[in-house]
């Protein structure tokens, strides 16, 4: 009887591959490590900016001196015959052309070409009007001070820096603020609170309730309180900031109710406040041409005295 042969055995080996848990973890991985080298672009990408920004108000800074020793007057100064403003400080920023051009155009002609890089922050990445800028003059404690100790440089008339007693390193001349000509009326408060102001109407006897007033709206976050379109900031046309609020704090005006007590000057009290996409600070030139990165947590005191020019307010500690 024939017995029945047994084969031998055979035993592939096993293919190799990961596990759904394993992959899982690998994906989890790579996420994160992407997440980490955008964060750092990211940073890199606000410092260049920062730096640029800083960069383009020294220069504004330095030209504002050359201006002032050559012409005995202050860029915003009325004595200037015609324009006002940053326009003037061209030929000193090594753009007497363009200047020469700008100067032969009307002003509707002017808006339509592209404001100078050097006027202008990358960090604003919502500025879509080509004329558009984003450095503007202090007007003192609110953006239209007019009393001798709350006045700031945008208003100066005199021919000398003799004025500004307290002092050139102590006094802020320019600021960022993020411009309000944007195609888009932004879609949330934080964006809309740093290029437009809040309006505010309630009975005002003085201006610690509009003080007062304006932290309460601002603090609230609520998008219908902003009044766009108010201001505009290119080469021609520039309005002040003030020192009123700290940065990135509120920028507030008068809504016109009717109730605020007659004898109150509310130019005084308004204050378009600084603002920058900056990390928690904005970037300031002061008199001497000096740049400081200024922390929205700075001391109230020392922030609203550095825009004024003659309010014997002590030394400013960056």
């Amino acid at each position: 009887m024939m017995g029945r042969q047994l084969g031998s055995t055979r035993f592939l080996p096993r293919l190799a591959g990961i596990s759904l848990v394993e992959l899982i973890v690998v994906i989890v991985i790579i996420g994160i490590l992407l997440a980490l080298v955008s964060v750092a672009v990211m940073r890199a990408r606000h410092a260049s900016n920062s730096l640029d920004c800083k960069n383009n108000m020294r220069q504004i800074g330095l030209a504002t001196q050359a201006f002032v020793q050559a012409k005995n007057n202050f860029p915003y100064s009325r004595q200037n015959p015609g324009r006002r403003g940053l326009v003037l400080l061209l030929p000193y920023l090594e753009q007497q052309s363009l200047f020469e051009e700008l100067d032969a155009l009307e002003d509707r002609e002017v808006l339509q070409l592209t404001a100078p890089y050097f006027f202008r922050c990358d960090a604003d990445a919502f500025n879509y009007e080509v004329y558009s800028i984003n450095y503007i003059p202090c007007g003192g404690i609110g953006s239209g001070s007019t009393k001798s100790h709350e006045v700031g440089f945008g208003f100066l008339e005199t021919s000398s820096f003799s004025q500004i007693r307290d002092g050139l390193s102590n006094t802020v001349f320019y600021s960022e603020r993020m411009s309000p000509d944007v195609s888009s009326f932004p879609n949330s408060f934080a964006e809309g609170a740093k290029r437009f102001p809040i309006g505010v109407g309630d009975y005002f006897e003085n201006v610690e309730q509009f003080e007062a007033a304006c932290w309460r709206e601002f603090n609230q976050q609520q998008i219908t309180t902003i009044r766009g379109g108010t201001r505009s900031a290119d080469i021609l046309v520039q309005y002040r900031f003030g020192t009123r609020f700290t940065p990135n704090g509120p920028s507030c005006e008068l809504l016109s109710t009717g109730q605020t007590a007659p004898s109150i000057d509310e130019h005084v009290w308004e204050s378009y406040t600084p603002s920058s996409n900056h990390d928690e600070y904005v970037n300031v030139a002061f008199g001497d041409a000096s740049v400081q990165s200024i922390s929205n947590e700075i001391d109230f005191a020392v922030w609203r005295a550095t825009g004024t020019i003659a309010g014997q307010d002590g030394v400013f500690v960056p």
